[in-house]
């Protein structure tokens, strides 16, 4: 069931101090304000399935789905909600690196549009999600979400304990001109970037060091489409290897203007197919491949 709260909350100073990367940590400051209602803007609704097909939801059948490295770290609770962009003409990106100038500005844009939120628990049979939109005039908006690792009820449960451990956006500017939103469509990427991360990540900071969490297997690390040279894959990442594999990956230094893309998958997850995806991967190619793409994950960084 989807709950919508407008509390106020000590949001601001717990996500703040996590430190976190990207929007994740911004996202979570929607709980701090109040001061906004929301007035004839109508609703918008977002497919529950796809979403919960992305993050695990806390099903027992946890598969991968696009833009995550899949574990078996599950989602309890789904915060969405659209939030008015004032600070760039620029659509937000789940790769989008948040600054420390950025942050602020985004934080503020999420504190004046708490109430366009709600809060669903996972797992849950509804297909859907529904929640207002900003009215008309409000300017510009995008739909955000974050997937936390433990249940919450209000914003104020939100702490570093039940930290984001997935975030999206829908990657487009919108309106309200109408009594109904337009439709949406998120990639949910896993949160590697908190100072406690969740199982399963493999992922460039901006930094040009890796963050790696067991257990995960790294099919591949490409930088601009082609495999990164005197490294032989898949190298499957337990916590006894970790710290080496991470000094090795960490000796790749992203060169500027590059995209590096690292491609992971999870065979210790409940649900993953063996015969379908043990040997799905043969190159970059294998990440597009409509037969097979639900075996991979995928976390991109620009340099």
């Amino acid at each position: 069931m989807a709950h919508t709260f407008s509390s106020r909350g000590r949001l601001a100073e717990s996500l703040l101090g996590a430190a976190l990367l990207l929007t994740v940590l911004a996202l979570g400051l929607a709980g701090c304000g109040n001061d906004h209602p929301a007035d004839n803007g109508g609703t918008i609704r977002v497919d529950l399935r796809a979403l919960q097909s992305q993050v695990g939801g806390g099903f027992a059948t946890e598969t991968a789905g696009p833009g995550d490295s899949p574990a078996t770290t599950a989602v309890k609770s789904l915060v969405i909600g659209a939030v008015v962009i004032t600070f760039t003409d620029t659509p937000l990106s789940s790769d989008t690196n948040i600054n420390s100038d950025l942050q602020d500005k985004l934080a503020s844009d999420i504190i004046n549009s708490v109430n366009y939120f709600s809060i669903v628990d996972l797992p849950t049979s509804e297909d859907f999600v529904e929640f207002k939109v900003p009215p008309p005039g409000a300017g510009h908006w995008q739909v955000a979400a974050v997937g936390t690792r433990t249940q919450i009820l209000t914003f104020n449960d939100l702490n570093d304990n039940s930290a984001a451990i997935y975030y999206g956006f829908d990657e487009a500017f919108h309106t309200t001109s109408g009594s109904s939103g337009p439709d949406v469509s998120l990639e949910m990427k896993r949160a590697c970037f908190l100072d406690s991360p969740p199982n399963g990540c493999a992922a460039y900071g901006t930094d040009g060091n890796i963050t790696i969490t067991p257990t995960v297997t790294i099919l591949d690390v490409l930088d601009n489409g082609t495999r990164i040279p005197s490294v032989t894959f898949p190298i499957n990442v337990t916590s006894s290897n970790k710290d080496s594999v991470t000094s090795t990956l960490n000796a790749f230094n992203p060169p500027t203007g590059h995209t590096i893309t690292v491609a992971t998958t999870h065979p210790g997850a409940p649900g993953f197919d063996s015969a379908k995806c043990g040997s799905a991967y043969v190159n970059a190619s294998s990440l597009t491949n409509a037969s097979v793409k639900d075996c991979f994950g995928t976390f991109v960084s620009k340099y």
